[in-house]
C-alpha cells in the first residue's frame, strides 16, 4: 500500500530532499511513501510563527506508518520524522509524537480523511510545537502561546514520512485553500 497526503496552500514537497522510497507529485503537493521514508517541503524557516495543513488521503494503520512535522535538513530522511535522530519531530498515525526515536507526547490517532495541522513558533524565547488533527489543538493554543512542544532552535522544514506496501494507491486531490482558521500571529508556509 502506498501512503498519500496533499499539502495546503504554498507548502510544496521537494522532490529534490527526500528518500527513494517516496515519490512527489501533483506539482510538488503531494507526496506518496512506497516503502519507509520521508520528505522535506522546499524551504526552511528559522525566524516566525508558521502554520501548515496536510490532508490524509490514503493510510491503513494495520499495514502503514504515516507521520508529518518539522525537521532541520540534518534530519534522517530514511526514517519517519523524528524516529531516528533529534533533528525532527513527527506525529504519527498512532497518536505518538517523536523525537529523538522516543515518543514525547501522546495525542489523538488519525485516519484517511483526517486533516492534520503542524504549527511551530521560532520567534518567542522558547521555541514550541503544536499539532492538531481535524482543527482541535492536541496540547495547547498556538494562537495563545499555551501549551506545545518545546523544540531547539534551529531552519526548520516541514516534514512528513510513511511505509506502505502495494497495492492500494493513494488517492489525492489538491485543496488551493487553508480548512482550518490559522492561530492568531502565524503564516503559512
Amino acid at each position: 500500500m502506498m501512503l498519500g497526503m496533499v499539502a495546503s496552500q504554498g507548502l510544496l514537497w521537494n522532490p529534490a530532499d527526500k528518500d527513494p522510497n517516496v515519490v512527489v507529485s501533483n506539482g510538488g503537493r503531494t507526496f506518496t511513501a512506497e516503502a519507509l521514508g520521508s520528505v522535506r517541503n522546499t524551504t526552511s524557516r528559522s525566524t516566525g510563527r508558521w502554520y501548515y495543513e496536510v490532508v490524509v488521503d490514503v493510510f491503513v494503520p494495520i499495514s502503514g506508518l504515516i507521520s508529518f512535522g518539522i525537521g532541520t535538513s540534518a534530519a534522517n530522511l530514511e526514517a519517519l520524522p523524528g524516529a531516528a535522530d533529534a533533528f525532527a519531530w513527527g506525529y504519527r498515525g498512532n497518536g505518538v509524537v517523536d523525537n529523538a526515536g522516543s515518543g514525547v507526547a501522546s495525542y489523538a490517532s488519525f485516519v484517511a480523511g483526517d486533516i492534520i495541522s503542524v504549527a511551530f513558533d521560532l520567534t518567542s524565547a522558547t521555541k514550541k510545537l503544536w499539532f492538531a488533527k481535524n482543527g482541535t489543538w492536541q496540547s495547547g493554543n498556538p494562537g495563545a502561546l499555551t501549551g506545545g512542544i518545546t523544540i531547539s532552535t534551529g531552519a526548520y522544514f516541514a516534514m512528513a514520512g510513511g511505509s506502505g506496501a502495494e497495492p492500494n494507491d493513494p488517492q489525492a486531490t489538491a485543496r488551493p485553500s487553508l480548512v482550518f482558521p490559522m492561530p492568531s500571529g502565524f503564516q503559512a508556509l
